[in-house]
């Protein structure tokens, strides 16, 4: 069978990025902004999680790092709640808070929480896949910003979960 002499289109990473901001994320983009929470429900439900030091930790987002799961997804709960407020998404998190209480506190899930968490968790990954970039990364910025503000005490941590 003959090969083609014409070289693969590559996709342009450049490109993508530099996309109009008013437009949803690629599907890649979506994809691997939500891997490591869908990596972390496997790890939950095959009833093993890596641990440093007794304390649950997952990959962080393309670092190659790791990093503690209940602050993780305290931001991550927190930057949604941001987003469904927002919004006006009907998107209950509270299964989400839960996961993350428990993990900070050492109890044990039971495969119901771990189902209703992943059930929001899909929510959010349609949420987020049809929402235009602009809006994703400005509510972002302004949780990463809030978190900043609270870390250096300006700001009291309010609603915030304490580990």
């Amino acid at each position: 069978m003959p090969r083609s002499q014409k070289p693969r289109k590559r996709h342009n990473r450049t490109k993508t990025a530099a996309q109009d901001l008013s437009r949803p994320p690629h599907m890649w983009q979506v994809w691997r902004t939500f891997e490591p929470l869908y990596q972390l429900f496997d790890s939950l439900r095959d009833g093993e999680i890596d641990a440093v030091g007794g304390v649950p930790v997952m990959p962080i987002w393309g670092r190659g790092e790791v990093m503690e799961v209940p602050p993780v997804l305290d931001g991550w709960v927190c930057c949604w709640e941001r987003i469904v407020a927002g919004e006006g998404l009907p998107i209950d998190l509270s299964p989400l808070r839960q996961m993350q209480r428990y993990l900070a506190n050492g109890v044990m899930m039971t495969s119901e929480l771990l189902r209703r968490a992943r059930a929001v968790t899909d929510q959010c990954y349609r949420a987020y896949a049809a929402m235009p970039r602009e809006r994703a990364i400005s509510y972002t910025r302004t949780e990463q910003i809030a978190i900043e503000l609270e870390s250096l005490g300006i700001v009291p941590a309010a609603g915030r979960v304490a580990a």
